[in-house]
């Protein structure tokens, strides 16, 4: 447990961080799913974009895609994310793809938030390393209120986060 304790405290601090620019969005700073053994305080990253919906032939509105840019709590441009899959971008040209291992829905007008599990990086920029991802302090990008009736349709949803990229020792 020594081990978890200084990452969930540097990630506290760092989701204390990221409330200060307005994105807390959620009534606790405490990570909702526990880190592993072994990982070192995260690089919180702020994401703005948008997830597109697709009206499906039942009538409901089906995830679709994602696209955001991702940026330092100073502002400085970061990247980009983009899913399905969830893949990171950075502008050093690494990149990480990751799959999804938790998730923890929140109100319906709210993107989920996500733990994800990296695979290797691409290239030998700033994302060598990074294991796992997190998707947390979600404000917007829950899916449409309400049914479709067009199947096909794509509506695009705003949405803000913050992006926790961590590595193991």
């Amino acid at each position: 447990m020594k081990i978890l304790e200084p990452f969930m405290f540097s990630r506290v601090a760092a989701l204390a961080t990221i409330s200060s620019l307005g994105l807390a969005g959620c009534s606790a700073l405490s990570p909702p799913i526990p880190p592993s053994l072994g990982e070192v305080a995260p690089t919180a990253k702020i994401a703005r974009g948008v997830v597109r919906y697709v009206c499906a032939p039942t009538g409901t509105w089906a995830h679709h895609s994602l696209e955001a840019a991702l940026a330092s709590a100073d502002g400085a441009p970061f990247g980009r994310v983009t899913g399905l899959p969830t893949t990171v971008w950075a502008n050093d040209g690494s990149s990480v793809t990751a799959r999804e291992k938790k998730i923890l829905p929140q109100d319906g007008a709210k993107l989920s938030w996500q733990l994800l599990e990296a695979n290797p990086a691409t290239g030998r920029g700033v994302l060598r390393g990074i294991t796992t991802i997190e998707r947390v302090n979600t404000r917007g990008g829950g899916a449409p209120a309400g049914a479709c009736a067009v199947p096909g349709e794509i509506r695009r949803v705003d949405f803000q986060a913050v992006y926790l990229l961590s590595n193991t020792q």
